[in-house]
């Protein structure tokens, strides 16, 4: 074996002078390169892209992962480009590499689905048995350690009846007693946060963003209350409240009063954004449209009415039932909307035609509906709790589940992500199982149920850049009140708001459509402004004396008299292109813009 040259500094210097390969790349042994080549080799075969493809390298499933139409139509985004239809070119060549990538990650999120392992189930009964017979401690004894300790019953007889609210994430819950008692608690762990009487009557409470502030409608006005039970906030703006609501995504905090008021509270600048009367009588029954922030009120001539901040008027009625209605609630997907009246039936409704799918009689009239992540619908019927099963595609003859309350029931929700039912009476808080009620997977990203304290205020700042508002946010308070990240955050904004009120719309898709007509308007009144000729002005002088009717200065005084009405032509159409223009940019600019006043030039400059 030849031993290698050992070339100096001064060697391989001048070798790169000269052009030629410095030893270390070329001036090898025979043996050495030999080596290099074998591994080489051996790295090329061993790297997947670099296999032939009919090698038989031992996959059990070669090939892509197959998939049914009913996996792909779960995820698909609708009709994509017709890329033949475009030039060729570089366009055509990024429209199609575009559409590949879509069909990618449309195939990744289908075979996803073999990681979503948690699977939802519903009870079967035997044969000759019937689901409603089963108990709440029948069904205690059957489920496992974990799942027996969420059915449980808080028994408050002093300060009944109640009415409860869970977070977004199903974790924490709230509770509100009509005498006036308030407590929050992490109903999982059963671990108190907080408890405060606050010495008035309590008509509704409401989780806020998170679960660091909720708020409460007492007998005048509305309380905020942090995590620890202090009061952070007076609304008095918002008077005698019977329900409050919370849209999370814009931030606003709605109630309905009883002089049949609705009012919108932006709760990150703590000013009112609508109020609006709506001269139909005390407002006691109301909830959300969570897939469109449309308000959904229930009154007492059978009506249920669709409000938005935007519109004085309501955007949409429903004659729903002939009779008063006594309690509303639509689906998490927005589309479908149960009503129950005095006249004990209760119908579903297709919020998308507007048209009655079903409808069926209950022994009594239903004072409260609400719906689960699964469509089950829970009804309450005196002091007892019926939930139903397929009661959009049929009407059920028995109820799928039932549980006699200690009293009247006074409030339903169903905890998100779990298959409990929380129901509130005269004697207290009742948690119910129910089995699939609940969604089995979650999205963190969305709402998390085992969140971290840094990943809740990770969350809570995500949510307030989305926000971007003006103004302390409502959480501040001027006399030393902790206010945990949120005064960081609004240091950091002082822009105009990304998720307008004006956003809120019956129909979302409306929003990224173009008006064409009202485009085309706009731009025919530009045109007739701006790039129109002046009109012909007939002008006939009248003749003069001395000289001075001569064809020439004749002609000069029509000239000037001509001139003089084509620049205040000219004039009046820049004024009124001008003004056509502020119009267009919206009032927001017109209403932060002040007059000057005289003596503000000796005001002092801020640097």
């Amino acid at each position: 074996m030849e031993s290698a040259k050992v070339l100096t500094k001064k060697e391989r210097r001048q070798l790169r002078q000269q052009g030629r390969v410095p030893h270390k790349l070329k001036e090898l042994s025979k043996a050495t390169q030999v080596l290099k080549a074998d591994r080489k080799k051996d790295n090329r075969t061993r790297q997947p892209w670099n296999r032939p493809k009919n090698a038989d390298d031992g996959d059990p499933f070669p090939g892509p992962v197959p998939h049914s139409h009913s996996q792909l139509d779960k995820y698909d985004w609708g009709e994509g480009l017709d890329v033949s239809s475009l030039r060729p070119g570089p366009h055509q060549a990024h429209a199609r590499r575009r559409e590949r990538l879509t069909e990618q990650a449309l195939h990744e999120m289908a075979t996803g689905e073999m990681l979503l392992q948690e699977e939802d189930g519903f009870l079967e009964a035997d044969e000759g048995e019937d689901t409603a017979d089963i108990s709440q401690s029948e069904l205690r004894d059957a489920v496992d350690i974990t799942s027996a300790t969420k059915q449980f019953e808080l028994r408050l007889r002093q300060f009944g009846p109640y009415c409860a609210n869970y977070t977004r994430n199903g974790r924490q819950l709230v509770l509100g007693g009509s005498l006036g008692h308030v407590a929050a608690l992490d109903w999982v762990t059963k671990q108190l946060m907080c408890e405060v009487s606050v010495g008035e009557s309590v008509h509704d409470v409401k989780w806020l963003h998170n679960e660091n502030m909720f708020a409460v409608a007492q007998k005048e006005w509305v309380f905020v209350y942090d995590s620890q039970g202090t009061e952070l906030h007076c609304l008095k703006t918002l008077h005698r409240a019977l329900k409050l609501e919370f849209l999370p995504y814009h931030f606003l905090l709605t109630c309905c009063t009883e002089r049949g008021l609705l009012n919108w509270l932006d709760v990150s600048t703590g000013r009112i954004v609508t109020q609006t009367h709506t001269r139909m009588g005390r407002l006691g029954v109301m909830c959300q449209n969570p897939a469109n922030a449309v308000l959904c009120l229930g009154h007492t001539r059978g009506v249920v009415s669709m409000w938005t901040p935007s519109v004085p008027e309501p955007v949409a009625k429903i004659l729903c039932h002939p009779h008063p209605v006594q309690a509303v609630s639509v689906d998490h997907t927005g589309t479908y909307l149960a009503t129950g009246s005095v006249d004990r039936t209760v119908k579903v409704w297709d919020l998308r035609t507007y048209g009655c799918l079903q409808s069926y009689r209950l022994g009594a009239g239903a004072s409260h509906l609400q719906w689960s992540q699964k469509h089950l619908l829970a009804a309450a019927v005196g002091n007892t709790v019926e939930v139903y099963r397929d009661c959009i595609t049929g009407t059920p003859d028995r109820p799928y589940l039932r549980h006699k309350m200690a009293g009247s029931v006074s409030g339903l929700q169903f905890c998100p992500y779990e298959d409990v039912l929380g129901c509130g009476h005269r004697n207290g808080f009742t948690s119910m199982l129910v089995p699939g009620a609940g969604q089995a997977n979650f999205d963190a990203y969305e709402s998390n149920p085992y969140q971290t304290k840094k990943q809740r205020r990770e969350a809570e700042v995500k949510q307030l850049l989305e926000k971007r508002r003006l103004g302390p946010p409502i959480g501040i308070d001027t006399t030393g009140i902790r206010s945990h990240i949120a005064i960081s955050i609004h240091r950091r904004i002082g822009v105009r708001s990304s998720i307008q009120p004006e956003l809120i719309t019956l129909d979302p898709v409306a929003l990224g459509q173009v008006d064409t007509a009202t485009l085309q308007e706009k731009v025919q009144a530009k045109e007739k402004l701006l790039f129109v000729k002046t009109p012909k002005i007939d002008y006939t002088p009248r003749k003069k004396t001395k000289g001075r009717s001569k064809d020439g200065k004749m002609a000069a005084r029509k000239k000037g008299v001509r001139g003089l009405e084509q620049r205040k032509y000219i004039k009046e159409a820049k004024k009124a292109s001008k003004a056509l223009i502020e119009a267009e940019k919206g009032p927001a600019k017109a209403a932060t813009a002040t007059k000057k006043a005289v003596l503000d030039r000796f005001k002092k400059k801020s640097l």
